[in-house]
């Protein structure tokens, strides 16, 4: 046990050295019925680099198990989400603009809040100690409109070289609206779960999950490689320490995350 203990704090030590972004979460389970159960999750994750907060959520959801190899659930997620100090420069027509041709944007971080509802169907299969699942997940989200304010400064140089208080002080204030958006996403996940052995309250997993964009011509904006571990403390308590590899593919933009999940279950 001590082994074990000690192999998955020097894993945790590792992967917090090369993690970008950090996701927390914290869970209680209710059990209805045999079958029916409810859960209320709580999640905080971070931007890049650990400090600024990216995001956090409250999430509601209802499960049924219909056999004992396919369960649904149902479930509604508000997103309440931190865009960080953003900027940009831009190249203006140089036949109009010949002198300063380069604009240069300073846009305040903001939040942008969301509405999430979704739907879920698993069905698992077990080979010996090994567990397969296949989750097909449809999510339907709304994001709320937003005003916000942005600054830009006119240059001769493509060297964004301002501070933040050059455009506050001499910038040019403009007033933006981020329109409200609908999207619609189907979340394709694999997962293998492994059981050490019978009474083992440890039990590693991989899974690989594919979002695709229904509103989009059903094209792969995202995918996740995750490997983790959940460990068992008694038959109320469990925590989950995962590392996940997201690909954006729309912004080509590939992050490392770290995650610690706690459940009660009641």
């Amino acid at each position: 046990m001590k082994k074990i203990l000690l192999t998955l704090a020097i894993a945790a030590a590792s992967l917090g050295a090369t993690a970008q972004q950090l996701w927390t979460s914290a869970e209680i389970k209710i059990p209805i019925t045999k079958k029916f159960t409810a859960a209320v999750e709580a999640e905080y994750r971070t931007h890049n680099g650990f400090s600024p907060t990216e995001r956090w959520t409250v999430n509601a959801l209802v499960a049924y198990r219909a056999k004992s190899f396919l369960k649904f659930d149902a479930g509604y997620k508000f997103i309440n989400g931190y865009l960080e100090d953003e900027f940009k420069t831009k190249l203006r027509d140089i036949t109009e603009h010949p002198k300063k041709p380069y604009r240069h944007y300073y846009t305040p971080g903001y939040t942008m809040r969301r509405n999430r509802v979704y739907v879920s169907a698993t069905g698992s299969m077990k080979l010996g100690k090994l567990s397969l699942s296949l989750r097909e997940r449809y999510q339907f989200t709304h994001r709320i409109g937003k005003d916000y304010t942005r600054y830009y400064i006119n240059s001769s140089s493509a060297d964004n070289d301002f501070s933040v208080d050059d455009f506050l002080t001499s910038g040019v204030e403009q007033e933006r609206i981020k329109v409200a958006k609908d999207k619609h996403v189907l979340r394709s996940r694999i997962e293998a779960e492994y059981t050490i052995k019978k009474k083992s309250p440890f039990k590693p997993y991989i899974s690989v999950e594919l979002y695709n964009a229904l509103n989009n011509g059903f094209e792969c904006d995202q995918s996740r490689y995750t490997a983790g571990c959940s460990y068992k403390i008694n038959s109320h308590n469990s925590l989950d320490l995962f590392y996940r590899f997201k690909r954006e593919h729309t912004d080509r933009a590939n992050i490392n995350i770290i995650g610690l999940g706690y459940t009660f279950r009641l």
